[in-house]
Formats: C-alpha cells, structure tokens, sequence
C-alpha cells in the first residue's frame, strides 16, 4: 500500500513537469480548472495501467496523454505537439536508461530495482534527470520562439537539481553498503519525494516571480505610453490654439505690417514679426513626424533649449523613425540632444541644429549640428567626458551606440575646429 502510494506521488510529479513544460512553451487556451481535470483523469490511467508492467504500452500511453494535453488545452500547432510529446517521452525513458547505466558503471552488483527497499529513491533520481532536461529544453524553446537570450539567473537555478542527483546517487550508493533498519529506508524514500518537489518549487517560483516582472514592465510601458499620448496631445492642442489665435488676429496684423511698410520702417516690421513669433509661440512649434514619442521628446528639447537660451531648430521631412522601438528611439534622440545641450552651455554660440530627413529612398537620417567651443577627446575611437565625474559621465554616448548597433546603423561624429561646430551623423539603411 504504501509503495503504491509513493508510486502515486512519483506520477503526480511527472505530471506537474509535463504542465510546466507546456505552460511556459505554449499559450494556455483553456481555463486552469479544465487542465487538471484532464491531467487527473489521464494520469490516473497511466497510474493503473502501470501495474500490467508493460513498458513499451506505458510509454505509449504517455506520450498519447501528453498529445492530448497539448493539442486541446494549448494554442500550438499539431506537428510541434506531436514533437515535444515524443520529445518529453524520449527523456522519460533516457533518464532511466542512463540511471540505470550510471549505477551498474559505478557500483558492482547493485540490488535489483523492483527487489530493493531504495526502489523510490531509484526512481527519484531517474525523476530528476527528467526534471533536469525537461527544464534544458524548456528554457531554450521559450529563448528560441522569443528571440531573448538566456538569463544567468536560470542557468544558476539548474544547480539545484544537479546537486540534488549527485547526493542522492551517493544516499543510495551508501545505502547499498550498509543495512540500516527498515524505517530508514521509509523515511529516506519521504525524504527524497520533499527533495524532487523542492526542485519544483524553487523554478516556479522563480518562473511566477519572472511573470510578475514583465507584468509590472508590461503596466510601467503602458502608463509611460499613456503619458506619451498625453503629451503628445498637447503639442497638438497648443500648436492648434496657436494657430487659431493667429487665423483670428492675422487682418489686424496684416494691417499694422501694412502701415508700417507704407511709413517704410522696415526695422519696426521686423521687430513687430518677432514679436508675433514670440506672442503665438511660433518659434518652437514642432514638425509632427507621426511619431509620438520623436514628437513628444523634440517639444520638451525645446522647451528646455528656450529656458537655456539656447536656439535649437528641428527640421523633420517627414521621418518617423517606426521602425525603432521607443526605447532606442528615446535613447538616441534624447542622449544627442542632451549632450548637445552641455556642449552648448559650455560655448559662446548657443546652437543646435537637428534634422530627420530620407536619402535616396534607401536611408534614413539623423543629422545634428552643434555649438562646441572645445574639440572633444577620442581615445580609441571612444569619446572621453572632460568631466571630473567621469564614472557618471560619457554612458550617454555609449547608449546610443548600442542603441543604433542593434538597427544595424551607423554613426559618424566629426568637429569643425574653423567654425567651432561638432557634426554628429546616424545612417539607417532601411
């Protein structure tokens, strides 16, 4: 009875591995609830169909189980179900084959497997290595069908089970040797089910926290997307009430201009167009690329320019820059921005010229142009900050070199020393 009910457990195991598996491959289509109602059901078939002791038909059954599973309860193709099903099913039986090798390789005359009272801790093992390669594959398809790279963390997690197969291959080495009372073996046989469920527990939850990160990532990319839009409507409706405004005072400035032409006072014309500029805030209306965030980082560049005396002009013929994400989009526009702004504090003339403009209908380009009294220092090809705080200086520059890397861009920076101007160029071959 009892050895049955340890058999049991070992079956509760192997099911709780195949769910994993699926679940973090696969995207569920049904609920929780309806899974382990069929995962109840099939494998506790598979539990009394084991006592006809005929392997080949278990094995079978398994990998039809599995199919199942797959097939009905995940979002997956038939072929790659058909694939991981056998694929689940050829570790199940390698993990015993090898367990099987390794302890006739290194023990001379072990009991047999069915005979012994370690039968559990046999099996625990043999389970192990399951579990070991179940979570190989696992983890590289999840890396494979994401394109994300693997994580160091995970990889440090497979220590457990590692450690867990060598001591308990020990435990049972040393068992062999020595006859120690039958409630040892009871009790090392419990022992080893805690140790297999323990292997389970720390890669769910590290698996559960991971799924609770990119949630948190998830809402944290949405509200800043909500901002985005935020500010991003309300360039548009200050550009718009400028505009208005303007439409609806234009007669009255058209004849103010009218009198001042007649009187031919052409220096109060252009100080009355300045002052319209600077009254409907013309001066810093941005260019709508149709990107919001280009759109949204360009008017608060410019705001900031305006508070810093600065005069930046931002010339966009139509470039939206879709195809970077916001992330490297942020990156790059707003670190080219930012240290021109530095090098403009730092410089008698206050400029920055910045453009977004198309190049022979194959390229995409970002052109800025800067006020920049000292030459910068390069040092193997690598800008070097002139700051004293050079660890907190100088990351912008290598931000947006990997950001324009990974779009397989290029970025060319010269200076100007006649006109005191450095030249930042960013090639997108698209």
């Amino acid at each position: 009875m009892i050895k049955s009910g340890l058999i049991l457990v070992l079956y509760v195991f192997e099911a709780v591995v195949v769910y994993q598996y699926y679940n973090n491959v696969f995207e569920k289509i049904k609920s929780f609830k309806s899974i382990m109602l069929y995962t109840a059901v099939s494998y506790s078939i598979l539990f009394g169909l084991n006592f006809l002791n005929q392997p080949i038909v278990n094995i079978v059954l398994f990998t039809l189980a599995n199919i199942i599973m797959a097939q009905f309860y995940f979002d997956t193709r038939l072929k790659s179900v058909v694939f991981h099903a056998i694929m689940i099913s050829f570790f199940m039986f390698i993990s015993e084959i090898i367990t099987v090798f390794l302890f006739n390789r290194f023990y001379e005359n072990p009991r047999v497997f069915a005979q012994t009272d370690l039968f559990i801790v046999d099996a625990v093992i043999s389970k192990l290595l399951f579990f070991l390669l179940c979570k190989a594959i696992e983890q590289l398809s999840i890396r494979e069908t994401k394109d994300i790279g693997i994580n160091s963390k995970i990889v440090r997690l497979f220590i457990l089970p590692g450690a867990s197969f060598f001591v308990l291959s020990e435990i049972y080495f040393l068992s062999l040797q020595v006859n120690f009372p039958p409630q040892y073996y009871l009790i090392l046989s419990f022992g080893s089910l805690l140790l297999l469920f323990a292997n389970i527990a720390v890669f769910d939850i590290y698996e559960n926290l991971l799924k609770t990160n990119q949630q948190i990532t998830a809402l944290e990319l949405a509200n800043q997307k909500q901002q985005i839009d935020h500010d991003y409507y309300k360039i548009i409706q200050s550009q718009y009430e400028n505009s208005r405004l303007l439409v609806h005072d234009i007669k009255n400035h058209i004849a103010a201009i009218d009198t001042l032409a007649q009187a031919n006072d052409i220096s109060k014309i252009k100080s009355y167009l300045s002052s319209i500029s600077d009254h409907y805030n013309l001066s810093n209306s941005v260019p709508i690329s149709g990107n919001k965030m280009l759109d949204v980082i360009c008017s608060q560049k410019l705001e900031q320019c305006d508070s810093e005396k600065i005069n930046l002009s931002v010339s966009n013929e139509g470039v939206s820059l879709d195809f970077m994400n916001d992330v490297d989009l942020c990156s790059v526009v707003t670190n080219l921005l930012d240290n021109a702004i530095e090098s403009c504090k730092r410089s008698k003339q206050k400029i920055i010229e910045i453009s977004f403009y198309n190049r022979n209908g194959a390229f995409v380009v970002i052109s800025m142009k800067n006020s920049c009294d000292q030459e910068p220092l390069i040092v193997n090809h690598q800008f070097v900050t002139t700051k004293k705080d050079k660890s907190n200086h100088g990351i912008g520059m290598l931000s947006i070199q990997k950001s324009i890397i990974r779009y397989d861009g290029t970025m060319d920076c010269y200076y100007d020393e006649e006109c005191h101007i450095f030249h930042s160029n960013i090639i997108f071959n698209r």
